[in-house]
């Protein structure tokens, strides 16, 4: 992400940073790009429809299309499964708190992964491409959980003694 022009939009470069592209075009603010397993497409968000919601393009550029969600008003965040391109997680405001859902786009619907006290934000994908790594955040703590996308077991990762833990950027499972 770039905000040289004057708003947030995405590039792509090479390793050094060079052969910059710009991706996106939109008076809009872009951000949190995540790329899918064959490399071909980015989803990310975008509030150039006036609150936050995700949008997918082609890394060779064009169009940008909206990722229709359909479960909330305020959708950012995404994370694109490694082991699966039909599946797209990410964060959604539900009334005053934020959870974790899963965007199937063979059946263009998606599904809740978490609902509870606190807020469920900043979902990363393990490898294997059924677990993801989120951030648990309440007035007191921030602390990692492990959620099995499949059967939705939770295990916390993150003991109390190193205080507040948050954003996985990458997890391995080896």
């Amino acid at each position: 992400m770039l905000s040289g022009t004057g708003n947030t939009e995405i590039y792509i470069g090479n390793s050094l940073g060079r052969n910059l592209r710009r991706i996106t075009r939109s008076p809009a603010v872009e951000s949190d790009p995540t790329w899918s397993p064959n490399g071909e497409r980015i989803a990310f968000t975008s509030n150039r429809l006036g609150k936050p919601q995700l949008f997918e393009v082609s890394t060779r550029g064009g169009n940008a299309k909206r990722i229709p969600t359909n479960n909330s008003g305020n959708c950012t965040e995404p994370s694109w499964n490694p082991r699966d391109a039909n599946i797209l997680a990410f964060t959604a405001a539900v009334g005053k708190e934020f959870e974790i859902a899963l965007f199937d786009f063979n059946k263009k619907q998606s599904r809740w992964l978490t609902r509870g006290a606190g807020d469920a934000i900043e979902p990363c994908w393990t490898q294997d491409g059924r677990h993801l790594v989120y951030t648990e955040r309440t007035k007191k703590s921030r602390r990692l959980i492990l959620i099995d996308t499949e059967t939705g077991k939770m295990q916390r990762l993150s003991p109390d003694n190193l205080g507040n833990v948050f954003q996985a950027a990458y997890v391995s499972t080896r």
